[in-house]
């Protein structure tokens, strides 16, 4: 198994009981979940990876996640319509929450149907002080040097700018663990609470949100400990 071991177990456990709640209808009963971004109702799916399980993760429906669901109800509340906004590697299911916005753009390193192209986070072309308000869920984990990516973030923000960041990681644990190679998904590192500290040397102010907390309801399957980082800028780093 190649030190494989606890990949499998917990793929193994997620995906059996996602076929056991497909064929199983009388399990879905009085278990509905509701997805706050297509309106779904019903099982969600379970995912796995080699670091655990993420019950009630996706939905069937729009493939939304946790941190999807919680960031829909978050940038609904804390985004003025009229500020302008910079989005990493757009989500097609939050960037719905923008388009119709001219002050909403778009960024990647990759993709071709953004408004900035090849831009890598760790060396942005893209002026100082330009936005007031960036977004860039889960993406810092899949590059090198992710305080030169903190950095560039805080240079583009305007004076009275924030930035979301979301983060995969257990913040449970204390401190970040480093990949030895990228067969994660790309990732270099998954986080752990010291990403605080960290955050805090390029931000005036960074203030953690449980995504949980913020939801009306359970239903929408958010998961605890799911945290958002809203970071205002800091004047002296620009």
């Amino acid at each position: 198994m190649r030190g494989k071991v606890l990949e499998f177990i917990n793929y193994f456990v997620s995906e059996g009981v996602n076929m056991w709640n497909d064929r199983v209808s009388f399990l879905q009963l009085g278990s509905s979940l509701h997805c706050n971004i297509c309106g779904y109702y019903g099982r969600f799916v379970h995912k796995s990876n080699r670091l655990g399980i993420s019950w009630n993760s996706i939905c069937p429906k729009c493939d939304s996640r946790s941190r999807h669901r919680g960031l829909y109800i978050l940038y609904q509340k804390l985004i003025p319509k009229d500020k302008s906004i910079l989005h990493f590697a757009p989500e097609p299911i939050l960037s719905r929450l923008f388009s119709h916005s001219n002050l909403y753009k778009t960024t990647d390193y990759l993709l071709e149907d953004v408004d900035y192209k090849g831009e890598d986070i760790q060396k942005l072309t893209i002026s100082s002080e330009t936005f007031d308000w960036v977004l860039c869920n889960h993406v810092i984990e899949h590059v090198s040097d992710d305080g030169k990516a903190f950095s560039e973030i805080n240079r583009i923000l305007k004076k009275d700018g924030c930035a979301i960041i979301t983060l995969p990681g257990d913040y449970n644990r204390k401190n970040t663990v480093f990949f030895k190679d990228l067969s994660l998904n790309g990732h270099f590192r998954d986080y752990g609470w010291d990403v605080l500290d960290k955050l805090c040397l390029y931000f005036s102010e960074v203030n953690p949100v449980d995504l949980s907390s913020i939801a009306t309801t359970e239903k929408v399957a958010i998961k605890v400990k799911d945290y958002a980082f809203v970071c205002k800028k800091r004047i002296e780093l620009a």
